[in-house]
């Protein structure tokens, strides 16, 4: 068994509820960390890539904003191009 299946084991049968306060806690800080690191190495114009419910997307940087990042998508609809709003810790350079 990984590390992550004991810990969600845990998290599903052991937990109280101060323990889940904490984890949920360290989330948020860890997520904030990844989105200020991303934030720092990404650039507007940038070809960047990201994965959504298994499906891979690829796009052109739009804006940065503090937590999530406008993603133009040249997709195949007949409207033009798509714009994503999406988590800078979900990014990387393409």
């Amino acid at each position: 068994m990984t590390d992550m299946n004991l810990l969600l084991s845990f998290i599903l049968t052991e937990a109280t509820d101060e323990q889940l306060m904490k984890l949920n806690r360290a989330a948020l800080d860890r997520r904030a960390t990844l989105a200020r690191n991303a934030r720092r190495t990404l650039q507007v114009g940038q070809a960047i890539k990201f994965i959504h419910h298994g499906i891979y997307y690829s796009g052109v940087l739009k804006q940065i904003k503090i937590k999530k990042a406008t993603i133009t998508i040249d997709g195949n609809s007949k409207l033009g191009p798509v714009n994503y709003t999406v988590p800078l810790s979900m990014l990387e350079a393409a």
